[in-house]
């Protein structure tokens, strides 16, 4: 099976045999199918050209690249590689393919159907990408971030991928368009969860597409009755519109000063944006007794006040004090929060995953012995030293979080049953 290359001054070894290559790694006549994989490359190997010996049935090297025997397949780029046009015959661009080089311009032809995950991620130098309308998939992270085996996360400073009128493209892997700056939705995009794709400031969709419309950078459904993602930039005030019913798991890092909701709304997903004040608009047709949530003092709760959904994350306020009649805390309901000093109400019983991932401001955080249950392991997440003070019967190996000291507590009561 064929080896890794391995340098020797000015050598590289493949198969026991040195070849004087000077950066360029030779493929010998017979090989494994298998095995020019991401994982089987070291990280780092810095690789002017890949070259195939000739009467190889597998290999084929088309100006330093290499590629499956018909080049069909894309499989790897040398990672010293500036400028590159794909050639037409190629179908698929292997996922890792150019990742960690130095591209800095690429032509990618017409007849390109795939591009692999992670096939662009950590290409610090490439701005412009221009898809072809042949391209019908964009695996995870194909041109966004990549988390690597040693856990390095790759960026990349890809800001334009130019997605024509005409495009055929129908999935999107997670990330996949990440850092794009504008994100143009085609007609024939139709899967669901596309929000997980992108985090782009501004979003576009074809007039034709069946499933998807934006407004102002919005993405709802077709009926405008669910609202998928919020543009990826800073409002100072931005209103739902009142046919929305249904909020998905919508995040912005860029902030709202005010996020209006409409009292039209029966289910919200999760909320991570940073916002600085909630506010329920009325005048919708929603029976009051009938609504599903409410705002007290700009923080979201459930129309009950049982649970608390959202905290702002952008107030000011130093310390807040949870309604004495919340039973739950909802996922990532306090996630960034700014607060230094946070009570939490005897009575309450349950807390959601990430509730309280890094808020780096509160070194302390007494959880009551009411509480039953922490869903998920991620609870407190976060970048600077804190104590939780915690019955002992809720700490978990998968519960322990880096920065965080667990202070067990104990009363009379029973643990929980599974």
């Amino acid at each position: 099976m064929l080896k890794p290359g391995v340098w020797l001054n000015n050598f590289v070894e493949i198969n026991g045999k040195s070849y004087e290559a000077s950066y360029v790694i030779i493929i010998p006549k017979e090989t494994d199918a298998d095995f020019f994989s991401f994982c089987d490359l070291e990280y780092g190997l810095d690789i002017d050209s890949f070259a195939v010996e000739p009467g190889n049935p597998r290999y084929s090297s088309v100006n330093g690249v290499l590629f499956s025997a018909d080049t069909s397949l894309l499989i790897l780029a040398p990672n010293r590689i500036k400028s590159y046009k794909v050639p037409a015959s190629t179908k698929k661009i292997d996922g890792f393919a150019f990742q960690f080089s130095n591209i800095e311009e690429i032509e990618l032809s017409e007849g390109l159907e795939i591009i692999g995950g992670g096939a662009f991620s950590g290409c610090h130098k490439l701005k412009h990408v221009k898809l072809p309308s042949t391209v019908k998939e964009l695996g995870d992270d194909a041109f966004g971030c990549y988390l690597t085996r040693d856990g390095i996360i790759c960026y990349n400073s890809i800001e334009d991928v130019e997605i024509p009128k005409n495009s055929k493209l129908e999935k999107l892997g997670e990330r996949a368009l990440y850092y794009a700056k504008h994100v143009y939705i085609p007609k024939c995009l139709t899967q669901k969860n596309i929000s997980e794709c992108f985090n782009s400031p501004y979003v576009d969709v074809d007039a034709e597409n069946p499933i998807y419309c934006s407004e102002n950078g919005i993405l709802f459904s077709r009926d405008k009755e669910i609202l998928y993602s919020l543009p990826n930039r800073h409002f100072d005030e931005l209103v739902i519109p009142s046919s929305v019913k249904k909020v998905g798991d919508i995040g912005t890092s860029e902030g709202i000063d005010k996020l209006v909701l409409n009292d039209n709304i029966e289910e919200i997903k999760k909320i991570t944006t940073h916002v600085g004040e909630f506010v329920i608009r009325k005048g919708g047709n929603c029976n009051p007794a009938q609504a599903g949530y409410c705002v007290v003092d700009g923080v979201l709760f459930s129309a009950d006040t049982t649970k608390l959904i959202a905290y702002p994350a952008l107030s000011k306020r130093g310390r807040y004090k949870v309604p004495k009649q919340v039973k739950v805390i909802g996922e990532s309901a306090f996630r960034d929060a700014r607060i230094s000093s946070l009570v939490l109400p005897d009575g309450l019983k349950i807390i959601h995953d990430e509730a309280f991932a890094y808020c780096d401001n509160l070194k302390r955080i007494d959880i009551p012995l009411s509480v039953e249950s922490i869903e998920g392991n991620d609870c407190f997440l976060s970048d600077s030293p804190k104590k939780v003070f915690i019955n002992q019967f809720l700490i978990t190996e998968q519960l322990q979080t880096e920065n965080v000291e667990f202070v067990g507590l104990s009363d009379d009561a029973e643990p929980m049953e599974e």
